[in-house]
């Protein structure tokens, strides 16, 4: 592909915890790149990285955790020189991920709705009744059923499979150039596992 399609470049990422028996090098040179359309596979054991690497591409490590070097050019920009503002406004926006967990990830204060409309309301610049209307719509797109009463629940309200719809929803709202998923249909049947898989594709 020619040399403008390449979204990401990731070059000798190392993150490193450091702790009282010493150093953890969870990601030590990892080296990738991930053109326009490409789906890219990190493949390893558990604990081997793969969570680390994701969230370090995102400026998701926090202490103990550090970056110890590489690059993580993203459209020709070194992400890790960004600062957190800048990122921010990546996050969600440009460079989605879908995280393990969704009942950690999910917000138990707050309604659905509200936590999928800031998502367009922020990065998009929706007013609140065009950002519920396409929330809705993309709770209905993951296979959530009456997604209008989904959407007032909160994340406690609801089964694990269908959390796990809503961190998906909320990670394609914006239709990502990038789409980090970790471990996304876990909670799902395999019927349902396709279905996203074919949606991740046709979204991003």
């Amino acid at each position: 592909m020619a040399k403008s399609d390449r979204l990401l470049e990731v070059i000798d990422l190392k993150t490193y915890f450091d702790t009282d028996e010493g150093t953890v090098k969870a990601v030590d040179g990892v080296s990738f790149t991930l053109e326009a359309g490409e789906i890219l596979g990190i493949v390893g054991e558990s604990g081997g990285g793969k969570s680390v690497t994701g969230f370090s591409l995102l400026g998701l490590i926090d202490p103990p955790g550090r970056i110890a070097d590489g690059e993580v050019i993203f459209r020709g920009e070194d992400l890790l020189k960004k600062s957190a503002e800048e990122m921010r406004r990546i996050r969600g926006k440009e460079i989605s991920m879908i995280f393990q967990d969704p009942m950690t990830s999910l917000n138990p204060f707050l309604r659905v709705r509200t936590q999928l409309s800031e998502v367009l309301v922020k990065h998009q610049g929706y007013d609140q009744k065009k950002a519920l209307k396409e929330s809705i719509e993309m709770l209905e797109r993951v296979g959530i059923p009456v997604p209008e009463r989904r959407a007032n629940a909160y994340p406690h309200e609801l089964s694990g499979g269908m959390r796990q719809r809503v961190m998906i929803a909320m990670a394609l709202l914006c239709r990502p150039k990038i789409l980090i998923a970790d471990e996304p249909t876990t909670a799902l049947d395999v019927t349902v596992q396709a279905q996203m898989l074919a949606l991740f594709k046709e979204l991003t």
